[in-house]
Formats: C-alpha cells, structure tokens, sequence
C-alpha cells in the first residue's frame, strides 16, 4: 500500500519545474490534488517569492489549499506562507544586518584575490543579494551557452579550474572556502550551484528546521510523516 505523506519538501527549479524546460503551470495540477488532499507542500528556493509567476504563484490556489503551502527562500534566511485572505506573508525574516553582509563581501573577494593571485584566474563578485555573495566560476561565458544542467555546469568549472593549473576540483573550492572563512572568522556556509560560489549564513537547511519545528510539530507532524 502506497505510503500517504503529510509533507513534502521540495526544491524548486530542477524538481518542481525542471531546469532548461517546462513552465511554472505544469507544477500546478499536481500541487493542487496533494494540498486538497491536506498534504502540507514546503517548497525551498533560491528564487525570491517575486520571481516566480510576477509573485502571483498564490492566485492558483484557493485559500484552503494555501492553508498547507509554505516557501523558504533567500537561502534559508526567509520564510513565508499565506495569510488568512490568501495573500503571501513572512513568518520568519533572518536577513543579516549591513555589518554582516560587509564581512561577507570581504570573504568573497579575499577569495577572488587568492584565486588570481595564485591561479591567474578572474572571477565575477556579485554583491548586491541581501542574504548571500556568489563568485561566478565562469565569468567569460555567454549567458546564452552556459549550460543548464548541473552536470555540464560542474564539467565546464572543472574545466576552467584546470585550466589555471588550479587540480583540487570544485571540491577543492568548497575547502579552500572553508579555510578563508575560518582565517577571518567568519561563520559561512558555501556551496556550488549554477556555476556560482556561494556563501551565506544560512542555507535551505534553515527553512527545513523552521517548518518542521514552527509549522509541522504544533500540528502534530513528526519529521519521520
């Protein structure tokens, strides 16, 4: 006998809507039959509520089925569900301040200097994100040939690190991450993900804590359902 959840958690592009094709609508018919079913849907994204569908994902649901919808976003520093009338709302904000979001800029480009001091490699800093900094690992690219898939993604930075005789992998760039933030004390998480460098101090392992605790447990939800 098939195995009924109570929640589902799920990333947005790539599973929800799968990267390179498809469209937001698609989604929809198979969220809609699990939260009339009172299946609550917990959707973690890196995209921000505004972004998808123009911030109208809502309007496709009924107040009803929005009573089990939540969103985590801005890499686990935001959480949001739907108010009463069924508009979106922020249940939890955990931004971090002008100080913090300094010293994050700090770490990104003490890590773009180590990298074209020691491997001729340039990087791209994108520093206007509120939760996070992203180096991008592939600033030459054409935005319309970079590739989609995460394992072509992973195969070009591969092989721009080589290039600059850089031999620890994308692997490597996560612990040399590690080891600058912990030279400046500072208290990052990072990750590779669409051909950026990201560093944050939160990630979507926030948003999971929340829900499970905030939404799930008062119901009666245990992580295990």
């Amino acid at each position: 006998m098939p195995k009924r959840y109570s929640a589902i958690f799920f990333t947005w592009t790539g599973v929800a809507v799968p990267l390179g094709r498809g469209t937001v609508s698609k989604a929809i018919p198979g969220m809609r039959a699990l939260l009339r079913q009172g299946v609550y849907l917990v959707i973690l994204a890196d995209e921000e509520y505004a972004g998808i569908l123009g911030g109208r994902l809502h309007s496709w649901f009924d107040r009803h089925e929005l009573e089990y919808l939540f969103w985590g976003t801005a890499r686990g520093a935001v959480q949001m569900g739907f108010d009463p009338l069924g508009d979106p709302s922020v249940l939890r904000a955990s931004l971090p301040d002008q100080r913090a979001r300094l010293r994050l800029h700090e770490l990104a480009f003490e890590f773009h200097r180590r990298m074209l001091w020691y491997y001729h490699m340039g990087s791209r800093l994108l520093l206007d994100d509120p939760e996070r900094c992203r180096i991008d690992l592939l600033p030459t690219a054409d935005a319309r040939q970079r590739p989609l898939q995460p394992g072509a993604l992973l195969q070009a930075i591969e092989e721009n690190l080589a290039a600059h005789g850089y031999t620890k992998g994308a692997g490597g760039l996560l612990l040399d991450m590690a080891d600058a933030a912990q030279e400046l004390e500072i208290p990052v998480r990072s990750v590779l993900h669409g051909g950026y460098l990201e560093m944050s101090y939160t990630d979507r392992s926030d948003s999971v804590d929340y829900f499970l605790e905030q939404v799930l447990r008062p119901r009666g939800i245990r992580s295990y359902q």
